[in-house]
């Protein structure tokens, strides 16, 4: 009788990560999609390419670079990864100067197949 209960609860626990895992996906990818729209309806080129024109611009908001780093980290496509080294400062996060540090880190990690990160997308 415990085993069954056991069994049972362990079977809604992996349901429950599982629908997590989804809405996340789901949720990321939302969010993906908009930084892009945002980027590829101001600058030319695809998704990668807008994003990484939107870094270079020095008229966009920090925290909407820091949405297209965090974005880059996600698509994980290589051609990010020189703009986004060159973003670094080698210092700690200062949000009001720079682009976020840590992002930046997680993005590049992300790209150099040294991240965790299970919700990327191509």
């Amino acid at each position: 009788m415990i085993k069954k209960i056991v069994l049972t609860v362990l079977f809604i626990i992996m349901i429950g990560m599982g629908a997590a895992y989804i809405g996340l996906r789901i949720w990321f990818k939302t969010e993906i999609n908009q930084i892009c729209g945002y980027a590829m309806s101001r600058y030319e080129g695809d998704k990668i390419e807008a994003l990484i024109a939107l870094l270079d611009d020095d008229d966009q908001s920090l925290k909407t670079k820091n949405n297209a780093i965090w974005a880059l980290g996600k698509l994980n496509d290589q051609r990010a990864l020189p703009t986004l080294r060159r973003l670094q400062t080698g210092n700690e996060c200062n949000h009001s100067l720079f682009v976020c540090q840590r992002e930046l880190e997680k993005a590049i990690n992300n790209l150099e197949g040294r991240g965790i990160d299970i919700l990327t997308f191509r």
